[in-house]
């Protein structure tokens, strides 16, 4: 199946497929017969296009999708408090990385308290 005509610029093209021709593009609305020649043709389509609920959730997705469902829960407050899943033995992975990231934290830390000084101290300025 090769069957493709295109006409001049805005016309619509034509295209072969298993089921006959399709026009597409600029198309005005028209009336159309249909003869259907192959039941069969038309059957094995719907067949090959059918959706199937062919859902491969791996053994980890499984219980990780337990572990939310048991430990996630909500709060008076209407947010939702979700435990983070971890996997056994993290803490070999992580490295030496502890020192910089309290190091990091107590800088930025230091930032926000300046500016909320800073805030505070523009508040009583405009007062």
């Amino acid at each position: 199946m090769s069957g493709l005509i295109k006409g001049p610029t805005q016309a619509p093209i034509a295209q072969q497929t298993k089921l006959g021709w399709v026009l597409s593009g600029n198309v005005r609305t028209f009336n159309c017969n249909v003869v259907i020649n192959n039941l069969a043709d038309i059957k094995k389509y719907w067949e090959i296009e059918d959706i199937q609920d062919k859902s491969s959730v791996s053994e980890a997705d499984e219980k990780c999708e337990k572990f939310y469902q048991a430990t996630t829960r909500r709060l008076e407050s209407g947010r939702y408090e979700v435990a983070i899943p971890m996997k056994s033995g993290f803490e070999k992975q992580l490295g030496a990385s502890q020192g910089k990231a309290i190091a990091q934290f107590k800088q930025i830390e230091q930032k926000l308290n300046k500016i909320s000084r800073a805030i505070r101290c523009l508040q009583n300025i405009h007062a």
